[in-house]
């Protein structure tokens, strides 16, 4: 459950409504009065406007630096560290952050960096 929820892929990772629906969850109303009055027995399906739907073109996959032979994940991670340095610094807001970070993604597994 917990790795389906980590994943870093939004189109991979499962929704809460999923995760509330998971057989961890079965008997826990039981167990305990409090949870019982706000996670129902059975989940329904999410309902379909909160699915996320992105394109095969969008998404880089999980590897996107195996493409590229010039650039290795010791160099991504310190590109990651300055984009996270300016972010604090420039007090922008975390979804900033992590929209500039998927950028660069995206852009790593579409372009060959030279």
């Amino acid at each position: 459950l917990m790795r389906k929820l980590m994943r870093h892929e939004p189109a991979d990772r499962i929704t809460a409504a999923e995760a509330l629906c998971h057989p961890y969850f079965d008997g826990i109303a039981e167990e305990c009065p409090v949870i019982a009055r706000h996670l129902p027995r059975s989940m329904p399906p999410p309902p379909r406007f909160l699915e996320l739907s992105l394109p095969h073109a969008w998404a880089p996959g999980q590897n996107f630096l195996a493409r590229q032979p010039e650039v290795n994940q010791r160099m991504w991670a310190i590109l990651w560290d300055w984009l996270s340095v300016v972010s604090h610094k420039f007090k922008f807001v975390p979804r900033s952050l992590q929209l500039a970070c998927d950028f660069m993604r995206r852009y790593l597994g579409v372009v060959d960096v030279a």
